[in-house]
């Protein structure tokens, strides 16, 4: 069967089985023609010249017509629009609407088309709709054939000089089919507003309209559910109504929500709300849509607050292409967009200057990136001949309507942006603009503010920048656009203004942020751009002086090159400095590329200088090489090959900045920071050998059988050492097999008439990078490179069965569960793990103790009906008391034993359960003990591996009922860890064991400083299905310790989890505000840096508990530093309900 045939029965069953609602993804088996002079383009009319296309599908990024690039120097588009091609294409999709279609309401709905879209289904023609960024809708109700074969025809005009950037041309995002019984929710109508939340409550208003097609009238029953995360039901209410034939009625509902989950950034929790439509009893639509619990407010005193807490927005602009895709919005495309900048630092995102995909918000719903929303770049004036300024008049209401309806519900949306930079802002018709604007978003938001991208008066010479305030006027949040030198005389001017820099550059990043730090009023800084784009060439270019300068540069240039992110997603070296900037990083270096001779380097506006992280430069030896240290340090020490360069200081009067001139020799050169004498972190850079082989890094090892799902795949040349060898223009060849296939390769580079969709490429600064994907099979995709004389690698990705949505939500219990908690005092007292423990047991059964330390110091609460005792034999042993040896590594997996070389030393354990497993530490040093239960011998241990390991010996087959265990030494050197009684579970659940390493001076390094073997040993043996790592207050309060180091403990304890039991669940917890910690400048660190980024970096789910928890109270830590029971408890079950959704 080919795939049009499978599309059309699919289709054909997907309507057939329709119970009450259906939304059937539309992007199959869909024709493309080029051009608008061939007479079959004519809907209806022979199609046998149009090729296959799947949508999203942006023809401006493919290759032209016998040419290897879609870049053409002769473009219409120019360097605004990259030097590609946009023109007229023709879209149609022939489909069999089945039977069950008659006395259906039926829709399609397009997410997005560039631009100027007109539709027909059959002979009708639908209509027209120019903005190329709003979504829109058309019925086909009584125009499509059921039972018969219809047609769908677009036309799409992407003519003349329309877009400031690469727009991309096209149906390039989704479409979708909509079918609805006669009594059904209209679309978009379902909304949620969080009216009044905090910790104890929330109040939610539901809204939705609900519309009759019949000419009767029906008795309506009308059923909202509010459901968690993990898809238990939270609240339900239902209320019962009539409503009259061929009419629509709103129904609202007050909700209130017990003890919330608070959306935020660093715990991006989601609900959603489910409403039915009951008539006579029969279901007739459902309408579900996620949100966040979650407030924003604002003032120049307290700045932005998100739940009650500040926030600074470290923010980035970005334009909606994904770079060697074009404009294409695959789902996996537009995910690993927000991924990317998450894991650089950002935590907001400007959409310049127009909405964005669906999807790209579902993303920073699910991943916590705030968003500020943009609706226009022009309103009436124009800023190019064929703008949307030619439309704006007729369309503004529906494109906004279209971008607020679509949006609402999104959690990351914070603020309304009306525009960017336009040219009647200040005037009398850009003020009645925007009251239009105001009011019409008032009837569908009211708790969003409104702000507006305002520039200085470039645009109309001999203007003053007083001259904005009547734009300013309009907005609740001003948005400034390089004025940064503005936002202190504006305070003293307009007090009550709240600002945010909507548009900086990157070599003012310290000037803007140092303003943010410093002034509540200022809430955030928005550097241009984020990530490059394609388009406005050579915005961030360098050059020599006495070049002639423009602003964007000829062809071949094709790349913005003014982002922090490239476009194979590689950090570029304004975001190391950036780094500092933001206290991500402590110190950062860069080595600046030696210039022509006689040149003398200029920096665009929007540029930054041609640094790079290398300390290779083949050719330059003796010549001298400039080197930038940024850092937060007050000094730093530049050292060659061990040779002390220079010491500088450092401070925020040189812009964090300290430079060296270094005669270039190879080798390494490393800058170290200190601070009041101490020591601080050091930073290198090594010179790279020749490139030996080629190393494939992917994104991701698994990717799902669907195609909207991606793998991108950098290749790097690497030396024999492994270092990136950062080469240009090495040809690379890309081989698949298996159920997938390459869709784009390219590099970095901003400049060349080059080809994204050929199999082969070449490298920027030794890299390059593939796009893979998938098809609908499953197996191993296998994907190699191949270029003259380096060693050709491989990469396996798996193409796996995506699970439904029952099987991924919702809290099964038909598996054990096995959950290891790793912290400090606050787990090792128990006033956490004990309630967790009683949750879990009551939900799986009770599988018996779990893993406790037979250090007595330390174990803390014990399961009732457990005693541990020790004869006088016996040493403890702790991470920072009485560890022999005296030095790490230590040889327990949490950091707790007891030893003893004393014959006869003795261990006693009373327990109830039908067995025990006694943990001890396998080692060099020979010994030997029993284990007696009730008196009767059942094991002799002999210890003397080759290695340090944790080993353990199991009792079982006991009966049911309390028992004593004893330990005897009998000769030789012991090191015993610890133990787990086991039950049995008479009432036939899987059970569920919680396991507690907490150690009370443990903090993120000491846990670094456990043996590796004797740490992934124990967790072999433990085997847990979750692991909780709970550690930072000793970091914080005892260490003071960096918080980039802090990320890069976590980020190691994480990563010795995952490769000792891949595919458990780690869920990383934040510190809490101890008492005191609130007026240091760490915890802050450690909530913005070294928790969201080592989660973020690992895939791995944060909880930032101290957002939750609030401020010290002696309430909540009695003695300053320990969880109160009460407090315990709660946490406990906040817990459970993300340790469950794993």
């Amino acid at each position: 069967m080919n795939r049009r045939m499978q599309a059309v029965l699919a289709l054909s069953i997907a309507i057939c089985t329709l119970t009450n609602a259906q939304r059937i993804l539309f992007d199959d088996e869909w024709l493309f023609h080029y051009g608008d002079t061939a007479s079959e383009v004519r809907p209806g009319q022979n199609n046998q010249n149009w090729r296959h296309v799947e949508l999203p599908h942006d023809w401006s990024i493919e290759d032209l017509p016998g040419k290897n690039t879609p870049f053409n120097p002769d473009a219409v588009s120019g360097p605004a629009g990259g030097y590609t091609t946009g023109g007229t294409g023709w879209y149609k999709k022939s489909f069999k609407a089945h039977q069950d279609l008659k006395g259906k309401r039926v829709l399609i709905y397009f997410e997005g088309i560039y631009m100027n879209a007109e539709v027909w289904v059959n002979d009708w023609f639908l209509g027209f709709h120019p903005y190329g960024y709003t979504g829109f809708w058309y019925d086909l109700t009584g125009k499509i054939r059921p039972g018969e074969e219809n047609s769908i025809t677009v036309k799409v005009r992407n003519e003349g000089r329309n877009s400031r950037w690469y727009s991309g041309s096209g149906i390039y995002r989704h479409v979708w089919l909509v079918v609805l019984n006669p009594v059904h929710i209209d679309p978009w109508s379902l909304a949620i507003t969080t009216t009044l939340a905090d910790n104890r409550t929330a109040s939610l208003l539901v809204s939705a309209t609900i519309r009759n097609d019949t000419e009767a009238v029906r008795s309506v029953k009308l059923v909202t559910d509010i459901l968690s995360q993990n898809g238990a039901l939270v609240i339900s209410t239902d209320t019962s109504f009539t409503i009259s034939g061929s009419s629509a009625q709103k129904h609202e509902r007050k909700l209130t929500v017990s003890c919330p989950e608070m959306w935020s950034v660093n715990n991006p929790v989601l609900y959603s709300a489910k409403t039915s439509v009951y008539c006579n009893d029969s279901l007739t639509c459902t309408s579900s849509t996620t949100f966040g619990i979650r407030t924003i407010t604002y003032s120049p005193d307290q700045g932005l607050l998100l739940n009650g807490r500040s926030i600074e927005l470290r923010g980035g602009c970005i334009h909606h292409d994904n770079g060697l895709l074009g404009a294409a919005a695959i789902d996996r495309a537009e995910e690993r967009k927000v991924e990317l900048l998450k894991a650089h630092g950002f935590n907001a995102v400007r959409c310049a200057h127009n909405p964005p995909s669906e999807k790209f918000l579902e993303a920073c719903d699910r991943l916590g990136l705030l968003v500020i929303d943009e609706a226009f770049d022009m309103w009436r004036e124009p800023k190019n001949p064929d703008d949307y300024h030619l439309y704006f008049d007729n369309w503004w209401e529906h494109d906004l309507t279209s971008m607020i309806l679509r949006d609402r519900n999104h959690p990351s949306v914070i603020m309304w942006s009306m525009g960017n930079e336009i040219s009647e802002r200040a005037d009398s018709s850009g003020v009645s603009i925007m009251k239009n604007f105001r009011e019409l978003i008032s009837r569908y938001d009211t708790v969003r503010p409104l702000t507006l991208a305002v520039n200085e008066f470039w645009d109309h010479p001999g203007r003053s920048w007083d001259e904005t305030a009547p734009a300013f006027s309009m907005t609740d949040i001003a948005g400034y656009n390089y004025q940064w030198w503005q936002y202190e005389p504006d305070h003293v001017k307009y007090p009550d203004r709240v600002i945010m820099g909507t548009e900086s550059v990157p070599v003012h990043a310290f000037q803007n942020w140092h303003l943010v730090e410093r002034h509540p009023y200022v809430i955030g800084d928005f550097v241009w751009t984020a990530m490059d784009y394609l388009g406005e060439a050579g915005i961030g270019h360098t050059g020599c002086e006495g070049a002639e300068e423009t602003q964007l540069m000829p062809y071949p240039w094709f790349n913005a090159w003014c982002g922090d992110i490239d476009l194979t997603g590689m950090k570029k070296p304004q975001s190391f400095y950036r780094d500092v900037v933001w206290r991500r990083s402590n110190i950062e270096m860069a080595v600046h590329a030696p210039l022509p001779p006689g040149c003398r380097e200029t920096v665009s506006y929007w540029g930054w200088p041609d640094e790079r992280q290398s300390w290779t430069w083949n050719g330059y030896e003796g010549e001298t090489l400039r080197v930038n240290v940024y850092s937060r340090y007050s000094k730093v020490k530049l050292e060659l090959n061990g040779r002390v360069i220079g010491v500088r200081e450092i401070s925020d009067s040189t812009l964090l900045t300290a430079s060296f001139d270094v005669p270039y020799e190879p080798g390494t050169i490393a800058a170290t920071g200190w601070h009041n004498d101490l020591t601080g972190a050091t930073v290198s850079l090594t010179t790279s050998g020749a490139a030996k082989e080629i190393r494939l890094r992917a994104d991701r090892n698994s990717v799902y059988n669907d195609r909207n799902d991606l793998a991108f795949v950098i290749a790097e040349l690497i030396d024999d050492k492994g270092n990136v060898v950062q080469e240009d223009g090495i040809e690379v060849t890309f081989t698949i097999s298996g159920p997938g296939g390459i869709i784009a390769t390219g590099n970095a580079k901003p400049a060349g008439s080059v080809s994204f969709r050929q199999n082969h490429t070449t490298t920027f600064r030794g890299r390059c990078m593939a796009v893979i994907r998938p098809g609908s099979g499953t197996g191993n995709i296998l994907l190699s490179a191949d270029s003259p004389g380096l060693i050709p690698p491989e990469i396996i990705i798996s193409a796996v069965e995506r699970k439904t949505e029952e099987e991924q939500s919702g809290v099964k219990t038909d598996d054990p569960i096995r959950l290891l908690l790793i912290g400090d005092s606050n787990t090792e007292i128990g006033n956490i793990t004990c309630p967790l423990k009683m949750m879990i047991d009551s939900l799986y059964g009770n599988s018996g103790s779990g893993y406790c330390t037979l250090n007595t110091n330390s174990i803390g609460k014990m399961p009732e009906g457990l005693t541990v005792s020790l004869d006088s034999a016996w040493t403890t042993h702790d991470m920072r008391d009485g560890w022999v040896p005296e030095e790490p590594p230590y040889l327990a997996p949490d950091g707790l034993c007891i030893s003893s070389s004393r014959k006869n030393a003795s261990v006693r354990i009373r327990f109830s359960g039908r067995g025990i497993d006694l943990y001890y530490l396998d080692s060099p040093s020979k010994g030997v003990f029993t284990v007696s239960i009730d008196g009767k011998r059942k094991a002799l241990v002999r210890t003397g591996g080759i290695s340090h390991k944790t080993a353990k010996t199991t009792i079982s087959a006991l009966t049911e009922g309390d028992h004593e265990a004893v330990i005897t030494l009998k000769s030789g050197r012991v090191t015993l860890l610890g133990f787990e009684t086991r039950k049995g579970n008479p009432d036939a659940r899987p059970g569920s064991t919680v396991h507690k390493w907490g150690n009370s001076w443990a903090s993120s390094r000491e846990y670094t400083m456990i043996d590796s073997t004797v740490f992934s040993s124990a967790l072999t043996e433990l085997r847990p299905t979750n692991v909780v790592i709970m550690l930072g207050t000793n970091d914080h309060n005892l260490d003071k310790r960096d918080p980039v180091e802090v990320r890069n403990n976590l980020e190691q304890i994480i990563n010795r989890i995952k490769t000792a039991v891949p595919g458990t669940g780690i869920l990383l917890v934040s510190t809490i505000s101890t008492e005191g910690s609130e007026t240091q400048e760490l915890l802050p660190l450690y909530l913005a840096v070294s928790y969201p980024e080592a989660a973020q970096k690992n895939g791995t789910e944060y909880w930032d508990m101290n957002e939750w928890f609030g401020p010290f109270t002696p309430e909540k830590l009695p003695d300053g530093v320990h969880i109160s029971e009460q407090h315990g408890r709660m946490i406990a079950e906040r817990m459970l309900k993300r340790v469950l959704k794993q």
